[in-house]
Order: C-alpha cells, then sequence, then structure tokens
C-alpha cells in the first residue's frame, strides 16, 4: 500500500476511536479528539508519540494556567485578557528561542489559555469546564493515535534515518570529493556542495530527538550517535576549508607539496569513495607521520605544512567516525568505541538564538492583538473573540519561521475560504441525512482520507488540518441538526477578518529583507569570535562550534534571494568560525609563551576583537595594524614552540588571506620550557 494513503488510514482510524469513545464517556467536546489526531500524527511511529506527548503535557500545564488565570482576573475581563495574551507571549517566545521539535511543549502551554480561558473572558464561568474538556480530549486523541500506530503496521524511524544519513554523508562525501580535486570547475562546485551540507543540519537534528520514542530499541540507544555524527561531519566544514586554504598558499607561485604528499590526494580520494575502510586509514595517517617538518624547522612554509598535516589526519579521523558510525546505526556494527561513547555523551546540540527577532515578533502579536481586540470592543461582536484567537496565534507563530512571514499568512487566508465551504457542506447539506456513528464516520471519511494524504507531508500537516477544524460533530450523528448556520457563518467570518488584520498589521511592521537576517546571523557571529578573543576559554569551543555550525546553515536559504552586489554575500561565517577556533588555540597553547611573547600574542587578540566589534557597525577588512601585531607575535612564538605559531599562521591566513608570504625576523624572545611539537 502506498505509503501516504496507508498514513492517512491510519490516522483516520485513530481519529474515529477517539470520537467514538468521547461519544461513549459522554464528553463534551469530541471534536477537539478528532481535531487533534490530525494535529498529532506524524508518518513515523517515534514522531507521532513525541508529538502527542509534548501536546498533551503542554495542554495539562496551560490548563493548569488557564485555572489560575480566571481565578486571579474573574472580576475584571480586559485585565484577564490582556494576561492571557501576556503568557500567550512569554511561551511562544521561550519556543522560538528553542527551534528542536521539543519546543511544540512550550507552544501548547502558550496557546492553551488562549483556547480554554479566553473565551472566559466574555463569561468567567465556562474556564473550568472547558480547560477540563479540553484536556480530557487531548489526552483521549493521544491515546488513541497511540493504540492505532502500535497495532496498524507501525513505522520505525530505521529507514528513513538510513536514507537521510546516506543523503547527508553522500552529500558531505561529494563535497570532499570537488574540494579534493584538481579540476577547477569541481573545486568551484565545492562551494555549492558546502553550503548545502550545512543547509541540511536541521533535518538530522530534528531526526534525533524524534527517535527517542522510536519502537526500536536498539534505534533509540543510538539517539546521541545522530547527534554526534551531525557534529564530526559539520566539523569537516572548518578542517576542509583549511586544507583547502594550505595547499592553495603552499603552492602559490609554483610551488610544490612535499614529495610524501605526493599522489596524496588521489589516495585519499580513493579512500573516501571506497567507504573509509578501516585499514586504509591508518595507511593514510603512516603517510602524514612521514611528511611532519622537524621541530627545528619553523620557517613560514613549515607552518602553512604543519597545519596541512594535523588537518589531514584530522579528516581521515573525522570520516573514519562518520562512516563507522553510519554503519552502526543501521546495525551493521557490533560495539561503538569507548572514544565514541564518551564523545557521544558530551555531545550537547547548541543553536543560534535571536532574542531581538523573538521580541519584535511578540510585539508585532501585541498589535494584532490590539487590532482585533480593538475592532471586537467597537462593533461588540460576540464572534470577535475566535477572530482574537486565530489572528494573534497565526501572527505570532507564523511570524516566528521566518524574516517574512507574510507569504505563509497570506496563503492561510486562501486555506480559510475553502476549509469553511467544506466545513459548511458538511454540516448543513451531509449531516442532516445521518442518524448513526457508523455513517457519520463514512461520510467523513469521504474528506478525510484526501487530507491525510495531503498531511503525510508534514510541511503541509497545517493546511490539511484546516478543514477538520470547520467540523463540529460535538452532538454525534445529529450534529446537522442542532447546526446554527447563522452562528456557523459568523465564526468564519471573524476568523477570515482576524487573519486579514494580522495579514495587514504583520506587512507594515514585520516584513524584512533577507539581507536584515543574514545581517544579524553574522552580527551574532561576530560577537561570539569578539568575546573569544576578549576572554579564551576552551571550555567555550564546543558551544562556540555548535552556535557557529547553525549559523551556517541558517544563512544559506537567506542568501539566495539575495542581490548578487550585496556585499553580505562576501562575509563568511566560515572564515568566523576558523578564526574563533584559531583564538581558542592560542588561549590553550600561550601559556607555553615567555610573559613579553605572550604580551604580543595579547595583543593580536584585543586587535581581533576590536576588528569584529567593529564590524557590527560597518563591513569592513580587518586593519593593517592587526597584520603587523601577528607577524611580530609570530616573530617570537616561532623560536621553539610550534603549536602556538600554527595558530597564529591560521590567524594571519584567515583575516589576511592575499596579504604576502610571512617571513620571519629573528627575534630574542624566548620561550619557556614546555611541549613541542
Amino acid at each position: 500500500m502506498n505509503e501516504k494513503l496507508l498514513f492517512s488510514f491510519k490516522t483516520f482510524v485513530a481519529a474515529a476511536l477517539a470520537v467514538t469513545v468521547a461519544f461513549y464517556l459522554g464528553l463534551d467536546r469530541p471534536s477537539w479528539a478528532f481535531a487533534t489526531v490530525y494535529l498529532v500524527s506524524q508518518p513515523l511511529t517515534g514522531a507521532s508519540r513525541l508529538k502527542g506527548l509534548l501536546r498533551s503535557g503542554g495542554t495539562f500545564l496551560g490548563g493548569v494556567a488557564s485555572l489560575l488565570l480566571a481565578a486571579v482576573f474573574i472580576d475584571s475581563p480586559f485585565a484577564m485578557t490582556v494576561a492571557i495574551i501576556a503568557w500567550a507571549s512569554l511561551w511562544l517566545g521561550v519556543s522560538m528561542l528553542d527551534r528542536r521539535p521539543t519546543n511544540y511543549l512550550f507552544v501548547m502551554i502558550g496557546i492553551t489559555p488562549m483556547i480554554g480561558a479566553l473565551p472566559g473572558a466574555v463569561d468567567p464561568t465556562q474556564v473550568f469546564s472547558t480547560v477540563v474538556a479540553r484536556v480530557t480530549e487531548l489526552t483521549l486523541a493521544f491515546l488513541s493515535l497511540v493504540v492505532v500506530d502500535s497495532i496498524l503496521f507501525p513505522r520505525s524511524a530505521r529507514p528513513a534515518l538510513g536514507a537521510l544519513i546516506r543523503d547527508w554523508l553522500g552529500g558531505a562525501q561529494q563535497w570532499m570529493l570537488d574540494a579534493l580535486s584538481d579540476d577547477p570547475a569541481r573545486r568551484a562546485a565545492s562551494i555549492k556542495d558546502r553550503r548545502a551540507l550545512a543547509a541540511k543540519a536541521a533535518a538530522l537534528n530534528a531526526f534525533a530527538v524524534n527517535i527517542r520514542f522510536d519502537l526500536d530499541e536498539e534505534l533509540r540507544r543510538g539517539g546521541k550517535l545522530v547527534d554526534l555524527l551531525r557534529e564530526e561531519t559539520l566539523r569537516l566544514l572548518p578542517v576542509m576549508a583549511t586544507i583547502e586554504d594550505r595547499t592553495l598558499e603552499l603552492t602559490r607561485d609554483g610551488g610544490k607539496l612535499p614529495p610524501a604528499l605526493t599522489g596524496f590526494r588521489e589516495r585519499l580520494s580513493a579512500w573516501i569513495e571506497a567507504g573509509a575502510p578501516t585499514d586504509g586509514a591508518a595507511d593514510l595517517k603512516r603517510t602524514l607521520r612521514g611528511a611532519t617538518p622537524a621541530p627545528d624547522q619553523q620557517g613560514w612554509r613549515d607552518l602553512m605544512l604543519a597545519e596541512l598535516l594535523k588537518q589531514l589526519r584530522e579528516l581521515v579521523t573525522l570520516w573514519s567516525d562518520c562512516r563507522f558510525m553510519q554503519r552502526r546505526l543501521a546495525s551493521e556494527e557490533a560495539a561503538v568505541p569507548r572514544r565514541l561513547r564518551l564523545a557521544a555523551d558530551r555531545t550537547r546540540p547548541s543553536e543560534h538564538k535571536d532574542l531581538g527577532m523573538v521580541l519584535w515578533t511578540v510585539a508585532t502579536g501585541w498589535l494584532v492583538f490590539a487590532a482585533v481586540a480593538g475592532l471586537w470592543y467597537l462593533l461588540d461582536w460576540p464572534h470577535g473573540v475566535g477572530g482574537l484567537l486565530l489572528a494573534i496565534m497565526m501572527a505570532l507563530m507564523f511570524s516566528g519561521t521566518s524574516e517574512n512571514p507574510l507569504p505563509a499568512l497570506k496563503m492561510l487566508t486562501k486555506v480559510l475560504v475553502p476549509a469553511g465551504v467544506l466545513g459548511g457542506f458538511y454540516m448543513f447539506a451531509v449531516f442532516p441525512h445521518i442518524d448513526s456513528m457508523p455513517t457519520l464516520l463514512f461520510a467523513l471519511s469521504f474528506l478525510l482520507i484526501p487530507l491525510g494524504v495531503l498531511a503525510a507531508n508534514p510541511a503541509l500537516g497545517m493546511l490539511a488540518a484546516f478543514p477538520v477544524f470547520q467540523i463540529t460533530i460535538d452532538n454525534g450523528p445529529s450534529t446537522g441538526a442542532s447546526a446554527d448556520f447563522a452562528n456557523f457563518v459568523n465564526g468564519q467570518l471573524a476568523s477570515l477578518v482576524g487573519v486579514i488584520i494580522a495579514v495587514v498589521v504583520v506587512s507594515i511592521v514585520r516584513v524584512a529583507r533577507p539581507d536584515v537576517g543574514v545581517h544579524r546571523i553574522l552580527r551574532a557571529g561576530w560577537k561570539d569570535v569578539a568575546e573569544l578573543a576578549e576572554t579564551p576559554d576552551a571550555a567555550h569551543r564546543r558551544p562556540f562550534l555548535g552556535r557557529m555550525f547553525d549559523r551556517l546553515g541558517l544563512l544559506v536559504p537567506r542568501q539566495l534571494p539575495m542581490d548578487p552586489a550585496n556585499a553580505l554575500l562576501a562575509a563568511d561565517a566560515l572564515t568566523d568560525l576558523r578564526v574563533g577556533l584559531h583564538v581558542l588555540d592560542l588561549e590553550n597553547h600561550q601559556r607555553q609563551l615567555t610573559p613579553t611573547a605572550s604580551q604580543a600574542v595579547d595583543r593580536v587578540l584585543s586587535g581581533v576583537s576590536l576588528h569584529f566589534r567593529s564590524l557590527e557597525e560597518d563591513l569592513k577588512p580587518p586593519p593593517a595594524l592587526l597584520l603587523e601585531d601577528i607577524d611580530a607575535a609570530l616573530d617570537a612564538a616561532t623560536s621553539h614552540g610550534r603549536r602556538c605559531a600554527v595558530a597564529l599562521a591560521g590567524l594571519r591566513r584567515a583575516l589576511f588571506p592575499d596579504a604576502p608570504s610571512y617571513i620571519r625576523v629573528p627575534s630574542p624572545l624566548l620561550l619557556t620550557a614546555g611541549p613541542t611539537s
């Protein structure tokens, strides 16, 4: 059976079970149970369980908040309305700061009082019964979905995860092969490959959350490996960028790579294409050890070569680990080495957070609230609360997804009308002729099975569920006989007016050009690099990497529609990432230096900080004085210790790629005793 059709059938069966049990138990709002199944159901069993659990838990917590708000503000409908909107703004804002699937919990905590307590601003006596009904119906929907999905063809995430990882690592492999090629066209294509890899990172991150609720126990235990796989693959980005840069510098002006590396790129490419066999990795690393310059060789080419060899070793290790984890997640490997288990336990994905954008979105929601509430008050419209509810939820939820939420909101207005027509057709043309529950469900299947096929695409799930929301079946087979046409039309008009007002307000205050979002993301990275240079700490390495990797993925879709002449396109977050890593390496090895040499490095770090702080105001190249400070620090640091010198050389190449090669000036500054390499 077609997977989408099977998903739709299972969802319909779960919804039918939920509404039948609701009627049998005499619950007040069976429609909520019915519609919730369509909101929660996902093609994969683990994803359905996660979303259902989050919705149920968030509804319960939001229900408790509803009762407390109603108790405190029972004598003041206006104050109660403002308090509910403030509560929703707070929690929807929190959800925007957490882009993982688990943010659905915060969404439900925020919107439940709007659904359960906002209508109570008119009649507070309804709040308790509405909240109890909502918590009960949504819990019933979740349990019905779990039962049906566990019995009828439960779908493990393993095949989908395997396909996602194959696509992910296939893209990474293509990028590495293009970057390592001698063909100029393939090397140029590597930039596009790199951006595609960064853009796909979020999908793998979301999947790692879902599989923790999968039916497959072994797969659940491997959830942390998915996080580590994503992190290690992304770590290839700065590694490969450095390899490309050092190779370019070593072969500039007719320069040649050392004889020990002759043919190495071809061997490395062949090893990558062969699936990264373990014995091949050991052989490649032996070759790299044989090409390492002697400790007393501290010239510019020696520093470039030392960094190139270091990054090549890192590349071999990372890619070998990635391929191992791919096989392990496919149950083709027996045990995970202790090194990888410890690394997986330490992995904590970090995300870019834009508090300013969240506050802007919340402010937009309040403007929508003021506009719709004002219209509600002036017209004394009984159904105005429905328009207010939908307008605020859509303004907050859609506006939190992008710099320009207008297309999504406009699409919503287009969907509302046909959804209302479909709902009205069933309410007033079909339901009056139905007199039994089986007949009711049979009639609904002609609408809901096709909608379920559409909802199999998660991106269309919300739009597919809208017609379900328009159908009220709280009175069972007699629903049509008890429906009030005028009441139904007024409710539809209120929803449409509310969303139109939201569209107008958002179009005035919330829409931003793509380059605004790009600049905000880049500026956050510049701020991170500046703070690292001011107070470098090795403990900041992993969180910094996580945030910068996340920003790389966020930048790609925002840069596509930008004008090619825009100066922001020249800014490269990957270069900023490399600068940050070199800054951390400097801090790690600076303790080997004499106080005088350490002061020279401090001047470099201070210059880096000042430069990246200045970028927040004006995009400009680093000052020539910083290049002089780096060269002075290199003069001091190349006498007896290579690690600090390599970090300085890397910083020089990242910030001044077009500068002439560094020429060492002998310096009397000495290093304290310490390890050399």
